[in-house]
């Protein structure tokens, strides 16, 4: 198996010199787009309504986080307020918050992994994803979701098997913290004890 992220380059070059692996995409990275899709439909609902960039003043930006937050890790009287202050905006504000259902959708699908999920398990999450990203108007969602269909082998696969590239991605998202704190550092030994401690400790 290789875990990478949605890269058709990636998985071009695994198929060539692995062609007997099986690819898995990343949880992580699926994740992070949902979380993009969701950002992109916001800043562009603002522009259309406003005319401008979102404000403080503006309930969306307001909420910016709290919409890229997983649901369970928001206290319900917080939900409830992000929820409430864009339903109060109109269309607007509805829109945006189809997007964050569609997102937290696809983040109750790609929960199964390593659970050792029943396939009609799937079958039911995906569907109730799809269904949300129908309902919706929205052509970012719509374009996650061909995304979510074009690469569902490798999401499935994924679902199956449990594997994911993420501690990698954290000790490469640790890496790169410490190389930006060391800059300046005329000595390249100390800057990889400084990697090779942050990663480790």
């Amino acid at each position: 198996h290789v875990c990478i992220d949605l890269s058709a380059s990636y998985a071009a070059a695994v198929r060539h010199a692995l062609p007997e692996a099986v690819i898995v995409a990343d949880r992580f990275h699926l994740v992070r787009l949902a979380g993009d899709m969701v950002t992109d439909v916001r800043q562009r609902v603002i522009r259309e309504h406003h005319g401008r960039r979102g404000r403080k003043v503006d309930p969306a930006w307001r909420a910016r986080r709290r919409l890229l937050t997983g649901h369970e890790r928001l206290r319900p009287e917080t939900f409830v307020k992000m929820w409430n202050s864009l339903i109060d905006t109109g269309d607007a504000g509805v829109v945006i918050l189809q997007a964050y259902t569609v997102k937290e959708e696809l983040r109750s699908l790609l929960s199964l992994a390593g659970t050792n999920p029943e396939r009609h398990v799937i079958r039911t999450r995906l569907d109730s994803f799809y269904q949300q990203a129908a309902a919706t108007d929205a052509p970012e969602v719509h374009r996650l979701a061909a995304t979510i269909e074009a690469w569902w082998p490798a999401i499935e696969t994924g679902i199956l098997t449990g594997y994911s590239n993420s501690r990698s991605e954290g000790y490469n998202r640790l890496a790169k913290h410490q190389g930006r704190n060391a800059f300046g550092f005329r000595n390249p030994v100390n800057q990889r004890r400084r990697i090779r401690w942050a990663c480790t400790r």
